[in-house]
């Protein structure tokens, strides 16, 4: 049982390694406390916040997926959704100025 254990483990290191986020590859010491975060269901605190909330979002993210994003901006009370065409994970990253030009609207009220 511990080899098989063992084994088990390092074929999912493996997949990780191959087929995990970008974050997870790069989280390192950290990683454990990302996988627990990232697999932890916290939508039930989404209609507790009360304030302004902007969502940006990539079209193209895989990591997590636009479909994450729609039920966010559901739940939220006063909640507004941009998505940037051809953007990933990044997408303030991918799309920078497009985000400055729309954090800064939202920011001005």
């Amino acid at each position: 049982l511990l080899r098989s254990s063992r084994l088990r483990r390092k074929a999912m290191a493996k997949l990780y390694r191959l087929f995990g986020s970008s974050d997870y590859r790069a989280a390192g010491a950290m990683r454990q406390t990302l996988v627990k975060v990232v697999n932890e269901d916290h939508s039930h605190l989404l209609s507790k916040i009360h304030c302004p909330t902007l969502l940006v979002w990539g079209d193209q993210d895989t990591d997590t997926p636009l479909w994450m994003a729609k039920k966010m901006e559901q739940e939220i009370k006063d909640c507004g959704l941009v998505v940037f065409s051809g953007a990933g994970h990044y997408s303030f990253l991918d799309r920078s100025q497009q985000f400055c030009l729309v954090a800064a609207k939202f920011l001005e009220g």
